[in-house]
């Protein structure tokens, strides 16, 4: 729709690439770490007949970071869910308008995502991750740092929709320029 500079296009196009690689790396290893935990949970019960306390709660907070990774990385490369049966029947003029709208739709409630993330993060996240508690307290005191205290509290696993949120936003933006510079998104795979 709009001309951009030869420059600008290259830079677009790496912010775009960059961004991607990044969403589908935090997804992978977030899923990465997910399934080696739960596998390793599961074998130790089944073969000692225990498992690590922290083993299922710290996997669900951890599929939490991988599932807000996978929804920017959709987004991004407009392979998001839609509902655009009234909108394929429209002209091209429309079905850009359309698009536009979604875009700045999703902005908004993206960056009000990540809003009430921090703002619940900020209420809560001070209670105590029960399963993670004694975990972290181990760890700060075999290596005697008491940043590692904050893993038994909720703050970095409320933390994960406030990031969440916030790269959504991110993708949406970039993903608003490249449809209104007339720049397709290349949705090769990235692994």
């Amino acid at each position: 729709m709009f001309k951009i500079s030869y420059h600008m296009d290259k830079v677009l196009k790496k912010i775009t690439n960059f961004l991607s690689y990044f969403f589908a790396s935090g997804c992978f290893l977030s899923m990465f770490f997910l399934f080696f935990i739960i596998f390793t949970n599961s074998s130790k019960r089944y073969i000692l007949g225990d498992s690590y306390e922290w083993g299922e709660e710290l996997s669900i907070y951890i599929s939490i970071y991988g599932i807000m990774f996978g929804i920017a990385w959709a987004y991004l490369q407009d392979r998001h869910v839609k509902f655009d049966i009234l909108v394929r029947i429209m002209s091209k003029k429309y079905q850009l308008f359309f698009e536009y709208l979604t875009d700045c739709v999703s902005f908004v409630i993206s960056v009000l995502f990540s809003y009430s993330g921090y703002m619940f993060m900020i209420k809560r996240g001070d209670v105590d991750a029960s399963s993670l508690l004694t975990t972290s307290q181990w760890l700060s005191e075999i290596t005697s740092i008491k940043y590692f205290l904050i893993l038994g509290k909720l703050y970095p696993y409320y933390f994960s929709m406030c990031f969440g949120g916030f790269i959504l936003a991110v993708s949406v933006l970039i993903r608003f320029l490249n449809r209104i510079f007339n720049q397709e998104v290349s949705t090769k795979e990235v692994f």
